[in-house]
């Protein structure tokens, strides 16, 4: 997406919800790691992710910090749930 005029993130109150996502690495193309996934954290809550070397657990918080896009599928955060790729990425990670 990244839109040539960003949205605010007004106030992050914790909440991120992905949607959906599936997600390929850009240097390992024919390797899928995410496939429809989706998980809801809601704001106030401790959450774990557990599982076998490579599932995707740091992939999700990449995918949050936005350190990549999803392929496909969306990562939403705050109350108003708007896309992490419709925010200036600068002010969203500060």
């Amino acid at each position: 997406m990244s839109p040539l005029s960003p949205k605010p993130l007004k106030h992050f109150d914790g909440e991120i919800v992905i949607e959906d996502v599936d997600f390929f690495y850009p240097a390992r193309p024919d390797t899928q790691i995410l496939n429809k996934c989706s998980l809801v954290i809601p704001k106030g809550k401790k959450v774990a992710l557990v599982g076998e070397s490579g599932c995707g657990k740091s992939t999700i918080l990449q995918l949050v910090e936005r350190f990549y896009d999803v392929t496909d599928g969306r990562v939403l955060v705050g109350a108003e749930r708007l896309d992490v790729r419709d925010l200036d990425l600068k002010e969203y990670r500060s």
